[in-house]
């Protein structure tokens, strides 16, 4: 297996950082992102004291909340003059409570970060993007209103309604946000399809020990370190890095525009395969990124 250089975001928490652990023991070029520059040098600091050789990795801040951090971080990436070969948009929020960024209250945090922050980072590293790169998005199963699990409302994408005034639920719009998601896959994967990139999403299963909830209540964060970790229909942050790292670097993957569960193609949601909808999410995530040149055009 040859070396890649593997940028993935939210890698001082959870599954970013047991990510960060095995690529760098398999000998990658590891680009990680944090939003706090204390936590992600105490990151680093940790990787050292477990033994772990940090000569190959790469630290630049970033906080999906903030569009300027955005532009600010890929910069930091462009000046690292490395090649891009695998991008893992790993960070994303699950909210207890309704929120929105300094940037805009067209959409609510968790759609902002987890979708539109995410796709204006993937876009304005799409230059850096080479034949044969990759592009993976972390979503979730719970997409798909057909799924059972994750508790709280199932709602659907309504358009009118991504800043939660008419409806919101802390769950709802999580998985709303994942389905988004899953628009910027397949047409991303449309977009770079000559430019022979790969472009594609995975759940990586319910992972307790995870950061998703850093923003949620202190009750709903025990439950998930605490008394989840070791149910039945739960996986592990071991394995559910080592399928981070199966991604990243099988030969194995040659299809763009595919879902992934547990290491295999998978459908996704019914509602995620209406382009003529996800076209419309993303020229809305355009409008607020000011892309104007990057928009579907409209009827």
């Amino acid at each position: 297996m040859s070396s890649k250089t593997i940028l993935i975001t939210g890698s001082t928490d959870g599954l970013g950082k047991a990510t960060v652990v095995k690529l760098l023991k398999d000998g990658h070029t590891v680009v990680m992102t944090g939003r706090d520059p204390k936590k992600t040098a105490s990151t680093v600091s940790w990787l050292e004291s477990q033994g772990v050789s940090t000569e190959k990795l790469h630290k630049i801040s970033l906080d999906l909340n903030s569009l300027e951090s955005i532009r600010n971080a890929v910069e930091e990436f462009n000046a690292l003059n490395l090649p891009l070969d695998v991008l893992i948009n790993n960070a994303g929020v699950y909210l207890g409570k309704r929120q929105f960024s300094p940037d805009t209250e067209r959409v609510e945090k968790t759609i902002l970060i987890n979708f539109v922050g995410t796709l204006y980072f993937t876009l304005l590293l799409e230059p850096r993007l080479h034949e044969g790169s990759r592009v993976w998005f972390v979503t979730s199963s719970l997409h798909d209103p057909e799924v059972r699990g994750g508790g709280g409302k199932v709602m659907e994408l309504e358009l009118d309604n991504l800043d939660g005034s008419k409806a919101w639920d802390g769950s709802a719009f999580y998985r709303i946000s994942k389905l988004a998601v899953m628009y910027a896959t397949y047409l991303l994967a449309e977009r770079l399809n000559s430019k022979k990139v790969l472009v594609g999403a995975f759940c990586p299963g319910f992972v307790p020990t995870t950061a998703l909830n850093r923003e949620s209540s202190m009750a709903v964060r025990f439950l998930m370190k605490r008394l989840l970790a070791g149910a039945s229909f739960t996986t592990s942050e071991d394995q559910s890095s080592s399928d981070y790292v199966y991604y990243a670097t099988s030969e194995e993957i040659t299809e763009t525009g595919k879902y992934f569960r547990d290491r295999k193609q998978a459908d996704s949601s019914k509602a995620s395969y209406d382009l003529e909808k996800g076209k419309q999410v993303w020229n809305i995530a355009c409008d607020i990124c000011k892309l104007d040149d990057m928009k579907y055009p409209t009827a």
